[in-house]
């Protein structure tokens, strides 16, 4: 870190220039992928329930999941 830029490659004697690039994010949770977690087949075969919010009345409608123990729809 202290030794001074280089300004030709070492070997050939070619001058260098420094090259910017941007970083190697993972793309693990990019807003595609969690859409595409968050779909309802793969809750579902997760073995999760999922509910949407009805924004006219305000109750929660189960779009996802096979548990019979989980109501049908939820009332806040």
């Amino acid at each position: 870190m202290s030794d001074p830029a280089l300004t030709h490659h070492p070997q050939s004697g070619e001058p260098v220039r420094r090259v910017y690039l941007p970083p190697n994010l993972a793309s693990k949770y990019t807003p595609g992928s969690t859409k595409n977690k968050l779909a309802n087949e793969n809750v579902e075969k997760a073995g999760f329930t999922k509910y949407e919010r009805d924004k006219l009345t305000g109750t929660y409608h189960k779009v996802a999941g096979k548990n019979a123990q989980a109501p049908d729809t939820l009332k806040p």
